[in-house]
């Protein structure tokens, strides 16, 4: 994907590296390690990082229903939750319940697995949502990059390592590593603060 970050270092290596070091290795299977590189990641892109992306629906997707599939975006495919925030033209649309929709000439809300724009301004429709990286655990996935500079890999690791332990019961290493993982969220937190700007994140 189009990240602002990129270790370099791919998901598989990553994993190969952290079961030669966790004695439960051969207890877990692969696609468990790479679920938990997933959620670690998806949670830093979606909570911390919170990368945008614009995108313009042209014809007779805007304004209308619109599918999520339909949503170009170079991670992974984009959800109602990634949306935060709709224009029509300069005028920023109303977020509704289904329902609230009626209410309000200006907004949008999710319809089943569609997003429906409302909107009687006629000028160009820009949706705005946070980005996130391409899941793992899908096929060929293990071959993709993690999307952080390589001197925060240390976030995703300790996770790891941490949700292998509580797995096969060590909860001693388990408690250990996952206070590792909260310790460097909270750095993290504030790496992400100090460059927004500069990062254009």
């Amino acid at each position: 994907m189009g990240s602002v970050f990129d270790s370099g270092v791919t998901a598989k290596a990553f994993i190969d590296e952290i079961k030669m070091e966790v004695d439960a290795a051969p207890d877990i299977y692969d696609a468990t390690y790479y679920r938990f590189i997933d959620e670690c990641e998806q949670l830093l892109y979606s909570e911390i990082i919170r990368e945008t992306l614009i995108f313009t629906p042209v014809g007779e997707s805007a304004p209308g229903f619109l599918s999520f599939e339909y949503i170009e975006t170079t991670g992974d495919k984009v959800r109602y939750e990634d949306i935060y925030a709709v224009y029509a033209g300069d005028v920023q649309l109303v977020r509704a319940t289904p329902a609230g929709i009626r209410t309000f000439p200006d907004s949008y809300s999710r319809i089943g697995e569609t997003l429906y724009i409302k909107s009687e301004n006629k000028a160009e429709i820009n949706i705005y949502f946070y980005v996130r990286p391409k899941l793992k655990t899908r096929p060929g996935g293990e071959n993709d990059t993690i999307k952080l500079p390589i001197e925060w890999l240390p976030i995703i690791g300790a996770k790891v390592r941490g949700e292998a332990y509580k797995l096969v019961n060590e909860d001693y290493a388990a408690a250990k590593w996952l206070a590792d993982y909260n310790a460097l969220i909270e750095q993290f937190k504030q790496y992400i603060a100090a460059r927004a700007e500069k990062l254009g994140v």
